[in-house]
């Protein structure tokens, strides 16, 4: 299995250990900042992983709720879905003890 996360910059600390703990699990991440090269096009970057991952975990906090970019992922991502029959899983991390 292989997933692509979209998430704020500034909820990097939490994304990381999200990361690590999915990776111990023998989970593939996809994750810009191992997976987008410096001159890449994000947009590409985006539709390209959430086409060919198996899931994508869009973040959804404060911060990223005030980053058009992250909103715009995210709305993108429920649409891929959608089309492409998968299901969603929502969390609330506000209230998620790795914070």
């Amino acid at each position: 299995m292989n997933i692509f996360i979209s998430y704020s910059r500034k909820d990097a600390a939490f994304v990381e250990r999200l990361k690590t703990a999915l990776e111990a699990g023998k989970i593939g991440i996809t994750i810009d900042t191992e997976s987008l090269a410096f001159g890449d096009n994000l947009q590409e970057f985006v539709d390209r992983s959430v086409r060919e991952t198996d899931l994508t975990i869009a973040v959804i906090s404060r911060n990223s709720l005030q980053s058009v970019l992250v909103v715009a992922e995210a709305l993108e991502t429920l649409m891929y879905e959608k089309v492409l029959g998968r299901k969603k899983y929502p969390a609330d991390l506000q209230r998620h003890e790795w914070r």
